[in-house]
């Protein structure tokens, strides 16, 4: 190991040294970091950056995604055709700008621990889309040095982006105020690259103003037409000139005249045969003679619903509101009625399951005092749809039910909006008995009865208390029988083993 010691030892402190052969530290800096030993021995001399003009000071609490030597090799060569050195020329100064400020954001120093699954982290980039961070725990078998082996977790941490996605090899090294993790390619924000996705913009509306489509503007604005943002669209949009000389020696009429309410429907068909709702549909992947046809979209009747199923609702408003659904539908509940229903309606459109994307943010139609949309998160795994708010989550267990123009996915929870349900101190009760009978859990109340089981008054217990709900369901699903069968004296092994 010929590379020496950055840290001091003295002749008086005994240690004991792990020595890898050079071979070994090479070939696992490599493979690892991406860099050779003289690099992790020489002072950090990042020309990418300094060449950047981007300065990462002392008081900066960022987090900043380093690709290691060899990502950036590869993918400059392979999206823009260049080395890292012509990355540094004066004529890339703003490709090497934008490539960076993608990778540091600035809101704060997260360690990797800190990240949640689907969270949304802003770039320095200006008006680009956020990144996602996925997290996800893996099992690995470790073997130990003595023999045998164990089962551990590991976090597995990468950062998805506009075109591609990155694997967090080394998380947590701290800078200054920053943390730094080295990640495994370089990400390519929209406009970069070979390929590349052309300028983004936040909203359809957003691109006809930047391209300068006045007609298609006006057009759309009358329609009444509303394209549900959690849907994705290939939209037609003609020029102005393009507009005036087909309306002109078509329908011998002016843009004005095609605005006119004697001219709705016609307007309606007109922009409803632009727009194609079969996904991103890019130049590059159209083919000759393909056929697409356009949607008709009207103007928004269509809604995207969350229907709890009877035993949810009973479960639900029983566990957290100490209520029953009758309970619910009196008139001094109707503002917890109104908020809780309106969180489960996404106003935005008919979204079948097949639409739905994992970590996907849809707007309900409840909103907060500063008109602010209250949002669900989507989450798909391994063909399951799960909707999570702030408070609990809920499993779609029959999706794409229609009704009429909307679409209804029933669920096994209710949703609980933002500062809703909330609940008070846990109330104290003198017995197991009493706690029972005042959280209404009958089925485990008798249970417990029945199983002749007693607990000592003197002794602490910690007991888990399924509901009502959960006793019906998992008995039908696991045993085939009624929570009633369970008290029966043949069931009574069956019965104390579940106790």
């Amino acid at each position: 190991m010929a590379y020496g010691l950055a840290s001091k030892m003295t002749p008086t402190t005994a240690w004991t040294i792990f020595a890898p052969t050079d071979a070994a530290f090479a070939e696992r800096l490599q493979a690892s970091l991406g860099i050779t030993p003289a690099q992790l021995l020489t002072p950090a001399k990042n020309a990418i950056l300094t060449e950047s003009g981007i300065a990462v000071k002392e008081k900066h609490a960022w987090t900043i995604l380093a690709p290691t030597d060899a990502a950036f090799a590869a993918r400059l060569n392979a999206s823009l055709g260049m080395s890292a050195a012509e990355l540094l020329r004066p004529a890339n100064r703003d490709t090497l700008q934008q490539v960076l400020s993608y990778h540091i954001i600035p809101s704060g120093s997260f360690l990797s621990s800190e990240l949640e699954n689907c969270q949304q982290l802003l770039t320095r980039l200006k008006d680009t889309p956020p990144l996602t961070a996925r997290v996800s725990i893996t099992t690995a078998k470790v073997f130990a040095a003595s023999g045998g082996s164990q089962q551990q977790k590991a976090l597995r941490l990468s950062f998805e982006g506009a075109t591609n996605s990155a694997r967090v090899l080394k998380p947590d090294i701290e800078a200054g105020s920053s943390v730094v993790h080295i990640i495994d390619d370089v990400l390519l924000p929209r406009g970069v690259g070979k390929g590349a996705v052309l300028q983004y913009y936040p909203s359809f509306e957003s691109v006809l103003t930047g391209a300068k489509l006045k007609t298609m503007m006006a057009a759309f604005q009358a329609s009444g037409i509303t394209l549900s943002p959690e849907q994705r669209y290939t939209i037609l949009a003609p020029t102005d000139a393009a507009f005036a000389t087909r309306l002109g020696k078509s329908l011998g009429m002016q843009p004005s005249d095609l605005l006119a309410p004697a001219n709705a429907d016609r307007l309606h068909k007109i922009l409803s045969y632009h727009i194609l709702p079969r996904g991103n549909l890019l130049s590059s992947n159209l083919k000759n003679g393909q056929k697409a046809a356009g949607i008709v979209v009207e103007p928004s009747n269509a809604f995207t619903i969350l229907a709890p199923t009877n035993f949810a609702f009973a479960d639900r408003l029983n566990k957290t509101f100490n209520i029953t659904p009758a309970d619910l539908l009196k008139p001094e509940s109707r503002e917890t009625l109104q908020t809780v229903l309106g969180y489960h309606i996404i106003p935005s459109g008919a979204v079948k399951s097949s639409q739905l994307r994992d970590c996907l943010t849809v707007a309900t139609a409840l909103q907060d005092p500063n008109n602010t949309a209250a949002n669900l998160t989507v989450r798909v795994r391994k063909g399951k749809v799960d909707f999570e708010g702030p408070t609990n989550d809920a499993r779609v267990i029959t999706a794409d039910v229609s009704a009429g123009e909307s679409v209804i996915h029933i669920l096994d929870d209710v949703l609980l909006p933002p500062g809703v349900g909330a609940k008070a101190a846990a109330p104290s009760f003198p017995s197991l008995a009493a706690a029972l009978q005042g959280a209404n859990l009958t089925i485990l109340a008798a249970a417990v009865q029945a199983s002749g089981i007693t607990l000592s008054p003197a002794a602490n217990y910690t007991i888990m208390a399924p509901s009502d709900y959960a006793f019906v369901t998992r008995l039908n699903a696991s045993l085939g029988i009624a929570p009633m069968d369970l008290l029966q004296p043949k069931n009574a092994a069956t019965l104390r083993a579940v106790s």
